[in-house]
């Protein structure tokens, strides 16, 4: 009968850690968690307990009655690992949901870098097509002419600027996603 006790226990001790590890963020779902481990924390002081009456009526005569209160007590064991068993599962199911949305968040961060870095390669490449003679003649002034390297300059600090951003937010987002599925 104890070893039925290590599944239960060993879920709300791993859930707990869980809670732990990531209760910087407080959202609606942690809490939730939290109220479940809360219940599951209760349930099997619940089954402790009924574990206690067993022993103690085992212990007891043999009499009718004793097997009876026995049966009661293992009925209510089973029935309260059961709704242990429950809560985990829906404890897991807010777990997956959250990592749903933290991977759907990642996914239109890495959509507008990815527009972001599109715009600059079109304007790149249509830069590199002139020549700086043809940029040079094309520009009434001198200034115009600097100007115009300027912006070339400023676009390419920025598309190594997103670049930058989109590999750091792609390895971020991949590191939370392996750490989300190895907890799970």
């Amino acid at each position: 009968m104890r070893r039925g006790l290590i599944l239960p226990i060993s879920l709300a001790f791993v859930s707990m850690t869980v809670l732990w590890i990531f209760s910087a963020k407080a959202t609606p779902v942690t809490e939730e968690i939290n109220r479940r481990n809360q219940q599951i924390e209760e349930i099997q002081k619940q089954i402790e307990e009924y574990q206690r009456q067993i022993e103690s009526s085992r212990s007891q005569a043999n009499t009718l009655q004793n097997k009876i209160a026995e049966l009661n007590a293992q009925i209510n064991s089973i029935t309260l690992t059961i709704k242990s068993l429950e809560l985990s599962i829906g404890q897991t199911s807010d777990d997956i949901q959250d990592t749903e949305n933290q991977i759907t968040d990642a996914e239109t961060k890495i959509a507008k870098h990815k527009e972001a870095l599109i715009e600059y390669l079109k304007i790149i490449y249509e830069n590199d097509q002139e020549t700086l003679t043809e940029i040079l003649l094309k520009n009434e002034d001198l200034s115009d002419f600097f100007d115009h390297l300027n912006n070339i300059r400023v676009n390419q600090e920025k598309l190594d600027s997103t670049i930058e951003r989109l590999k750091d937010s792609t390895c971020r987002e991949a590191r939370s996603t392996r750490g989300e599925e190895n907890r799970i």
